[in-house]
């Protein structure tokens, strides 16, 4: 029996528009990265210019990957929260390894909590029951 083509819940839309701005904002810094180069070489920048550049990149290329999935209806789901999640970690960690003054330091509860909202968030979306037929591929 065929499953009939749903259309896409608002919720899974504003999560799916939510992972292309991440991918697009990480695009749009590797290419400031790239753009800058010679002007953030003469400076005294803390961590590689070639590393901050790929991993822009690839976590550019994470995003638009997680949300072809979404469009995809791949059942792949746990991508989108773990790719969040990751990536908030990452930028986290990158705000540690950065920033040493103790004031700083106690400056990232909300990059904490916005994070941890948006890993939480997707996770229901995710696996809300009221979207699995939404993550059924429909049968041709």
């Amino acid at each position: 029996m065929a499953v009939p083509a749903k259309s896409r819940p608002f919720s899974v839309t504003i999560l799916l528009w939510g992972v292309i701005i991440l991918g697009a904002v990480n695009g749009w810094r590797a290419l400031g990265w790239f753009q800058q180069r010679q002007i953030l070489r003469g400076l005294d920048v803390t961590t590689p210019l070639l590393i901050e550049l790929i991993l822009a990149l690839v976590w550019c290329a994470v995003f638009l990957i997680v949300a072809l999935n979404i469009l995809r209806r791949r059942r792949s789901r746990w991508a989108v929260p773990l790719a969040i999640g990751l990536y908030g970690l990452y930028r986290i960690g990158l705000l540690v390894y950065l920033v040493v003054t103790p004031p700083a330091t106690e400056a990232l509860l909300l990059p904490a909590v916005t994070y941890g909202t948006a890993t939480l968030l997707a996770i229901v979306i995710c696996w809300w029951p009221g979207h699995a037929d939404y993550w059924q591929k429909p049968n041709k």
